[in-house]
């Protein structure tokens, strides 16, 4: 009975310490992928803050010269409707 008790406990002993170590690469394994992942998404953001950063002046003025334009260009569409539709509302009896 002596020797059948010690056969259980080593062999339960034996698998929780496989199972142990199983778990433990298991959890390695995802911590590394997911490591690995946030590592590639931040060198990413990096990059793209410093392509930001690199944009020259002269790459800025012409946005800024081609968005000005369109500001205006809204703004007098906006003046025409208006004139557009002043005519109606003053037609409409009160």
């Amino acid at each position: 009975m002596k020797r059948h008790l010690d056969d259980v406990a080593f062999q339960v002993g034996k698998d929780s310490k496989d199972r142990l170590r199983r778990l433990q690469r298991v959890l390695r394994d995802h911590f590394t992928t997911r490591a690995d992942e946030l590592v590639r998404s931040l060198d990413d953001s990096i990059r793209s803050a410093r392509e930001a950063t690199r944009t020259g002046a002269g790459d800025r003025a012409g946005t800024l010269g081609t968005l000005r334009e369109q500001v205006a260009e809204l703004e007098a569409l906006r003046a025409e409707a208006q004139r557009f539709a002043q005519p109606t509302l003053e037609a409409v009896p009160a």
